[in-house]
């Protein structure tokens, strides 16, 4: 797979574009405070945060990482997301009141509140550790290896225009940056993977349309659909 030249420019507008617009918000707001910085004023509309919260946990840990695991083992790794939306459900009902109670903006401020200075230290000194050497750094890998897979660029150089592009949205636009240029992308996922998923499965069918390749897949791969996954494990 190569990019033509209608490629390049929609991707390099659409990297600029998106930048542009994070620098325009962060130099539109005056983040002078903590409160505008890390909660945007408590301004934000709920349908902007409820974006925000899919395009944040939409990254090349789905795109790349589940895809395969899909391919690999089929719909069961659906589980994965269903169990993340019945804990959220669970958080929105009951733990979040409380948290909006106390003015508690994070977790460590939570335990900190609950325990003492001692553990809100520690759990951020962990999540730091965790977030930069396992969680950020395996999706800034993943993201560059999709950018050199297709485009071609050197993963060294993909990793660092990947933390370029990140930072400049969040770093200097604070929270009311990232949530906008959040909802800009959550839409072009979904329409982006809306039509993926019909062109694939169009040309599954060999331009027969999308419910043929739906049937095609069902009928080479029925395995693949279903939703609860059996291991067998052995001992000896």
């Amino acid at each position: 797979m190569s990019f033509t030249t209608v490629d390049y420019v929609v991707f390099i507008t659409y990297l600029v574009g998106m930048i542009g617009f994070g620098l325009y918000l962060a130099l539109k707001e005056k983040n002078d405070t903590a409160q505008s910085y890390f909660l945007a004023n408590k301004t934000l509309p709920w349908w902007a945060i409820g974006g925000s919260l899919i395009a944040s946990n939409i990254s090349a840990e789905q795109m790349i990482g589940m895809s395969g695991s899909g391919f690999a083992i089929g719909l069961a790794i659906a589980s994965y997301e269903f169990m993340a939306a019945a804990t959220l459900i669970i958080v929105g009902k009951f733990l979040l009141p409380v948290f909006l109670e106390h003015n508690i903006q994070t977790m460590p401020q939570f335990l900190e509140k609950r325990f003492d200075g001692r553990v809100r230290t520690g759990l951020s000194i962990f999540w730091v550790i965790l977030f930069v050497f396992v969680n950020i750094g395996s999706l800034y890998y993943l993201g560059s290896l999709a950018l050199n897979s297709i485009v071609g660029i050197p993963i060294e150089y993909a990793v660092i225009g990947l933390m370029v592009y990140s930072g400049a949205l969040s770093v200097f636009g604070g929270l009311k940056a990232v949530v906008w240029t959040d909802v800009v992308q959550v839409i072009v996922l979904i329409l982006g993977g809306t039509l993926a998923s019909v062109f694939v499965l169009n040309h599954l069918s060999e331009g027969q349309g999308v419910i043929a390749g739906m049937k095609m897949l069902l009928e080479k791969a029925p395995e693949k659909f279903d939703m609860i996954f059996y291991q067998r494990f052995y001992l000896f």
